[in-house]
């Protein structure tokens, strides 16, 4: 495919709806990739390190089976930094859903942002806000899937991803990986900590309603 149909600025924003599904006014769930669907291997662009979380895969299909969207939203600031290319991620992506697919699984949408202050050149502002924990993704997931923000809910390993799901006006957010973390009260923001994606039942039921 050609990347750049994807890059909706051109430049830095990533956005590409996977699923042909009608959410319109449906909850959503919002999912982190690195460190929550697949592990954490640090600025990953080789498709051979790609490694699924334990129970991710199958959360992801339980929300399949109960349509529930999932909605990756991924800071990707290896590519601002110039550690790889978006032609790496799109790798990258394609693996993962490959190994996701084996086992009738499937993601509604990916958005991701390589803007950083950090970043290089085109790369170092983000006149979009999109970086988490900004909430351009979240609103442009929204925007495209016609979801209701007011009851989704965020998963993550990290506390931007749970400062974008609130700044969002998301329900609520998973916070994984957190033991030992003592987190603030988010003000009308349910926050629950997590070791993995198991046993979260309750959170499909909740939201395949």
């Amino acid at each position: 495919m050609n990347i750049q149909e994807n890059l909706i600025d051109g430049v830095g924003l990533w956005s590409e709806v996977l699923s042909n599904n009608n959410y319109s006014g449906k909850s959503a769930i919002f999912l982190d990739r690195d460190g929550t669907i697949i592990e954490d291997k640090g600025y990953l662009s080789n498709t051979k390190h790609i490694e699924l979380i334990k129970f991710s895969g199958l959360f992801i299909k339980k929300c399949n089976e109960n349509f529930i969207p999932v909605i990756i939203v991924t800071n990707q600031s290896g590519i601002g930094r110039g550690y790889y290319k978006w032609e790496d991620f799109y790798n990258v992506e394609i693996e993962v859903r490959k190994k996701l697919r084996c086992d009738n699984i499937f993601l509604d949408m990916v958005c991701a942002c390589a803007y950083h202050s950090d970043g290089l050149d085109v790369y170092k502002k983000d006149e979009k806000l999109w970086r988490k924990p900004n909430t351009g993704m979240i609103l442009e997931a929204k925007n495209k899937l016609n979801i209701d923000l007011s009851s989704s809910w965020i998963i993550g390993d990290k506390i931007t991803d749970i400062e974008a799901g609130f700044n969002a006006g998301l329900e609520g957010g998973i916070f994984l990986n957190s033991s030992g973390v003592n987190l603030k009260t988010y003000k009308n923001f349910k926050l629950k900590q997590k070791e993995n994606l198991s046993e979260l039942d309750w959170l499909i039921d909740k939201l395949k309603n």
